[in-house]
């Protein structure tokens, strides 16, 4: 993560200076990337991981879908598995600052690779304008079927009403996932069937 850190704060902002396109970048002015380090760098990073992060992201859709007039009418969700390649030993869903890390380990590999641990990243768009509305990380183990009573329930935080459209392949059609969505008065979800 330093490495990483280093890299943006050693090339990308000096880069950012030079081809006069700093001022004004996330918010800060040129004479104030000057001061950027990557000892400030990863103490922002710290803060972001602290941070409540599914109310910012929910916060930030809703300014962009306001700013931009994206109607927030219907969803298209999917996931897929992230591998990785080495031992990643203490990746194993451990706390960290009061926080639980996704676990890296072994689960139904979407790339057919079951000798790789891997994340599952779960990713929810706007049909208007195609907007990353969710996104969130879990555990490589965890079965798709159990991830959209959550993600339903971050999209009608975010289109502030339950009646919208919810797309997402088959793995939606559990009874527990359709019971939720139609108790809580949503149209009917649509499950897209598996391509073979």
């Amino acid at each position: 993560m330093s490495s990483t850190i280093s890299i943006i704060t050693a090339e990308l902002v000096p880069e950012a200076l030079r081809m006069d396109i700093a001022d004004g970048m996330f918010g800060i002015s040129a004479q104030e990337m000057e001061h950027l380090s990557d000892d400030r760098l990863g103490r922002a990073l710290d803060r972001l991981f602290d941070a409540d992060r599914t109310a910012l992201l929910t916060e930030l859709v809703l300014a962009v879908g306001q700013r931009f007039g994206v109607r927030f009418e219907e969803f298209h969700n999917d996931s897929t598995s992230i591998s990785f390649c080495g031992g990643y030993r203490r990746a194993r869903g451990r706390q960290i600052r009061a926080r639980t890390a996704p676990a890296i380990t072994f689960g139904h590999s979407k790339a057919h690779r079951p000798d790789l641990k891997q994340l599952l990243f779960i990713l929810t768009m706007s049909a208007d304008g195609n907007v990353p509305v969710a996104f969130r990380c879990t555990d490589g183990n965890t079965s798709d079927s159990v991830t959209h009573v959550q993600t339903w329930e971050t999209l009608r935080a975010v289109a502030g009403r339950s009646d919208f459209l919810y797309v997402a392949d088959s793995k939606l059609c559990s009874r527990e996932n359709m019971d939720h969505i139609d108790r809580a008065g949503s149209r009917r979800p649509v499950g897209r069937a598996r391509r073979r």
